[in-house]
């Protein structure tokens, strides 16, 4: 096995065992991951898609806004100028293909509804797999797969509704309670952290002390798929001060226990060496 400084970002999973699951792997990931416009307020990115898949980033949060039977990105209210088919989901499979042992975990939810749809979101998805012809570079099961079922593919993350109530699609944590901690079970078992609102500059050491919290709990090895939302917003914090003052106490965590399992961590503004510190856990 490679020693971490000789781990390639573009294809560090090929370095663990194929009987590895995947929610035993410490993965790198972006929170809204194409969040690259729109000023202070909706920005949480300064790299795009590809740039982060080829430095790391394996969990990948995809906001949606679902309109005339397609889907644009959107986060919040504020268009990303990017279209799913060709700026997600191509992207991708092109990835993939180049780096066949890789896993992409793709979180995707809906983010509104522009109208003009005679289909449902569901639907609409579906869609985009089957103009792409790429069923077999999804994997669409409620389990959480070992690498050797998930290689060379996209596994979901749902957060949007199925069309039938209980369908098997995708890792499904629903429901998706706002602006807290919370545990569900569907298929997989999950722990996720995902209390972003920061109302006062005080509560950036809130938000930290509930990061590390689920760091601490997923490093204990229990059964269950640890999801950490390292990102926050709120009044006189926007995405970029919160990451400044998180992704360093983050870095620091990362150093002083530099092996370990700790969960799937989206962040602001992620960076080369950051992803870095996240995936070398794994060995």
């Amino acid at each position: 096995m490679s020693k971490p400084k000789d781990l390639d970002p573009r294809a560090w999973m090929g370095q663990l065992a194929d009987s590895t699951a995947l929610d035993d792997i410490s993965l790198p990931g972006t929170h809204d991951t194409c969040a690259l416009h729109g000023g202070p307020g909706p920005t949480t990115q300064s790299r795009g898609l590809a740039e982060q898949l080829n430095n790391g980033v394996r969990f990948l949060d995809i906001r949606c806004r679902h309109a005339r039977d397609g889907f644009d990105i959107y986060h919040g209210v504020v268009d990303q100028h990017l279209e799913y088919g060709e700026g997600v989901q191509r992207v991708c499979l092109e990835f993939l293909r180049a780096h066949p042992s890789e896993t992409i975990v793709m979180s995707v939810k809906q983010e509104g509804d522009g109208g003009g749809n005679a289909k449902s979101f569901e639907q609409v998805f579906r869609a985009y797999i089957e103009r792409a012809d790429c069923a077999a570079q999804w994997r669409l099961a409620d389990v959480v797969p070992k690498l050797a079922d998930a290689r060379g593919k996209m596994v979901l993350f749902r957060r949007f509704a199925a069309d039938q109530p209980g369908a098997v699609l995708g890792l499904a944590p629903l429901p998706w309670p706002e602006n807290t901690i919370f545990e569900v079970s569907n298929g997989a078992s999950f722990r996720i952290q995902d209390a972003w609102r920061l109302p006062t500059i005080a509560d950036r050491q809130l938000k930290w002390d509930r990061t590390r919290a689920l760091l601490d709990q997923a490093k204990q090895g229990e059964r269950k798929l640890f999801v950490n939302f390292c990102s926050g917003t709120g009044a006189g914090s926007d995405p970029r001060t919160v990451a400044d003052d998180i992704n360093p106490r983050l870095i620091s965590y990362l150093t002083e226990h530099p092996k370990g399992r700790y969960g799937w961590l989206l962040v602001d503004f992620e960076t080369t060496a950051l992803n870095r510190l996240i995936f070398e856990t794994n060995f």
